[in-house]
């Protein structure tokens, strides 16, 4: 056999080293799970599960009605139903049908008049706030933040509408809804004032409002709780 010169031999040999070393250097790494958690395991782990719950309960008890109204008591029903907070889900208390209806002037007055409820029976009681689309808020600041009520002026085609009045909050006080109740008895009467009042001077063509129905404040007012003294 013939052999190879040992200048030869050497060379050879370090070229198998390095190929040998070259091919370890691509052998597959541990798998990357067992040095980094997937999101499952992440979401099960006891750290990252306190971090979550903390996550959640902040959750619970902030949004529109969590932070603002009951300091955010009623987690359990913002489980069941993610909308329960939704400031655009009211309940609607009455609405009034009108033949027609000068959106910008009634707007002003409600306005006005619910600016002057503020501190009724108490100073701060109610906060009055006039929405960018112009639905009239107030809203009930103390003592418990409980609830609000909305009124919304809508104009229809040929110059009717309507005006409604609808009750927000998760769970509003019986005391956010005694004082709702004398407010809304209030707004009935400046509407009736709007519609009926001074007709000597004023014409029914000149009125802020004309009622579909001759009775609809009343009816209005029937759906209300029977008016109290303050």
């Amino acid at each position: 056999m013939m052999m190879m010169p040992p200048t030869v031999c050497m060379i050879t040999c370090a070229l198998l080293s390095c190929s040998v070393n070259f091919a370890a250097a691509f052998v597959r790494a541990p798998a990357a799970s067992t040095h980094t958690m997937t999101r499952h395991q992440e979401a099960s782990s006891p750290a990252t599960s306190t971090a979550l719950n903390l996550a959640s309960d902040n959750e619970g008890s902030g949004g529109l009605f969590g932070g603002i109204f009951a300091g955010g008591q009623n987690m359990n029903a913002a489980a069941a139903d993610p909308n329960w907070d939704d400031p655009n889900r009211g309940i609607v208390l009455f609405e009034i049908p009108l033949e027609k209806i000068k959106v910008g002037g009634i707007r002003i007055a409600l306005s006005l008049h619910c600016i002057g409820q503020q501190n009724t029976p108490n100073k701060g009681t109610w906060l009055a706030r006039q929405c960018d689309d112009g639905v009239i808020e107030m809203w009930f600041n103390n003592p418990d933040q409980s609830g609000m009520f909305s009124i919304t002026l809508t104009e229809l085609t040929g110059g009717k509408g309507t005006i409604a009045v609808e009750r927000h909050g998760p769970r509003p006080s019986l005391v956010y809804q005694l004082q709702e109740s004398l407010q809304l008895h209030k707004v009935l009467d400046e509407l009736e004032t709007l519609a009926f009042g001074n007709e000597e001077e004023v014409g029914e063509e000149n009125r802020l409002l004309v009622l579909a129905e001759s009775d609809g404040i009343e009816s209005a007012r029937g759906k209300l709780p029977a008016r109290q003294e303050e």
